[in-house]
């Protein structure tokens, strides 16, 4: 363990006291997973195209958000004021940017389409690996995964399609599109 893991490890509370800005708007649904296999796919699993990107983008590109002062000063990590407006403050929710991550990846899978305008490089893709392995870790889904019979292959496999407690991620995406930054954000010479 680490310095700095040790520090935070000891001091719990300002953590426990943090509040995320979308904190008062998370519920909870039943979702059933797709398997991701054969007929089970979702739009985003399908190869690239213009309605896959369109579908991949709305999931996450509102850019950043601002906040209120009193937001921000329940944060347990400090956040920068928006340049020229002393009452709001700046910050990003990090599943828009698992989202980003995530999309990143699907792309660098499709080379030959994304070869135009794409500006991956090793060093972003493996942050994205990282952040993604973390949040998981994080977050650790324990729903148990169940194995059934199949009768298409006529025999007992580990089934995707099961029951989970999600967070109504509709709800959160409101917010960002309600929060986002509608200028394009500049910190340079700003104190």
């Amino acid at each position: 363990m680490t310095a700095r893991h040790r520090k935070l490890a000891q001091t719990p509370a300002a953590f426990v006291n943090s509040v995320a800005p979308v904190q008062h708007l998370i519920t909870y649904e039943n979702k059933v997973f797709r398997e991701g296999f054969g007929s089970d796919v979702s739009l985003y699993q399908q190869p690239p195209s213009p309605e896959v990107d369109s579908a991949w983008e709305r999931l996450y590109d509102f850019g950043v958000s601002r906040i209120t002062k009193e937001e921000a000063s329940k944060l347990v990590n400090q956040t920068y004021r928006l340049p020229g407006d002393e009452d709001h403050y700046v910050v990003h929710l990090d599943v828009f940017h698992q989202l980003h991550c995530l999309n990143m990846l699907r792309k660098a899978l499709h080379p030959d389409y994304y070869k135009e305008g794409m500006h991956m490089n090793k060093q972003h893709l493996d942050h994205c690996v990282e952040n993604i392995r973390q949040s998981l870790i994080c977050s650790a889904d324990v729903t148990p995964l169940v194995w059934q019979w199949v009768d298409r292959v006529q025999e007992v496999r580990i089934t995707g399609n099961i029951m989970h407690k999600c967070r109504d991620y509709d709800k959160i995406m409101e917010w960002g599109l309600e929060h986002r930054l509608n200028h394009e954000l500049n910190f340079t010479g700003f104190h």
